[in-house]
């Protein structure tokens, strides 16, 4: 997952994306991802904006999960590579107008 909002500008809350597999030619250019792009892939993924979970609370709960190693961080896209992912949520057919509008 990525969180793809501010934490700070919106409160606490925050909107995540899932990376995952590109599996098929079915997915539009702006949600694909290369190895190029993020030292973190090891393979062409992609943003599923479709399951895009927001708006969610950034507090304890995601603290223990992270202690917990239910999550573990990683690091962040370069900021080209994000602002592609943010520039690809703001299409209008990608996710949901109520969480969208959480994206700076």
């Amino acid at each position: 997952m990525v969180v793809i909002s501010d934490p700070i500008g919106n409160g606490g809350w925050i909107v995540v994306v899932l990376v995952t597999t590109r599996r098929d030619e079915k997915w539009e250019p702006d949600c694909v991802l290369t190895p190029a792009e993020w030292d973190q892939l090891d393979h062409e993924s992609v943003i599923a904006f479709a399951n895009a979970k927001g708006p969610v609370q950034c507090g304890p709960a995601w603290v223990k999960a992270i202690e917990s190693g239910v999550f573990i961080v990683i690091p962040s896209p370069p900021a080209a590579t994000m602002a592609k992912i943010i520039a690809a949520a703001k299409a209008p057919d990608v996710m949901a107008p109520a969480v969208r509008k959480w994206i700076p």
